[in-house]
């Protein structure tokens, strides 16, 4: 058994019925889904525990809900482990802040909320990172419902 089938299995024992999904999708990548509520304790195993480096997380507006992917690099191994945590409300979406597990979380939740409007409870700093002091409360830019330079022409014609 590969390592990576070796991370899935213990993995899937560790978070138990948090994890959604999880998969060694190609020899050096594995895919997993957790529920929100899972999802400290997931990430946790993997840093923590595990010994994984936090690369970077990514989030994106879906239909249904938003998502973040987080990426885990195990650097010794060749391998990297995305978790992905969705917050199925759209109006006002909430995932949990991985920040009290460790500091290099903040800049990117941060950033993810500056720009898609997903709030990380348990977070100790609020303050904005990257949304520009004029932009409305409400506003933000990488949401599908922002209108776009072209929608703007559009409207003035």
């Amino acid at each position: 058994m590969s390592f990576a089938e070796k991370l899935v299995e213990e993995f899937k024992k560790k978070v138990g019925g948090g994890v959604i999904s999880a998969e060694v999708s190609k020899p050096r990548r594995i895919y997993a889904e957790v529920s929100p509520e899972a999802a400290v304790e997931a990430a946790r195993y993997l840093f923590d525990e595990r010994g994984a480096r936090f690369a970077i997380a990514t989030g994106t507006e879906m239909p249904d809900a938003f998502e973040v992917l987080y990426h885990f690099a195990f650097d010794k191994h060749n391998l990297l482990f995305n978790m992905r945590v969705r917050a199925a409300d759209k109006e006002k979406p909430k995932l949990p802040s991985f920040t009290p597990i460790a500091v290099c979380f903040d800049w990117i939740e941060r950033e993810i909320h500056d720009l898609l409007g997903i709030e990380f409870e348990g977070r100790e700093e609020t303050q904005p990172l990257l949304r520009a002091d004029d932009w409305p409360a409400d506003f933000y830019p990488l949401r599908t419902a922002v209108p776009t330079a072209g929608d703007r022409e559009e409207a003035k014609s």
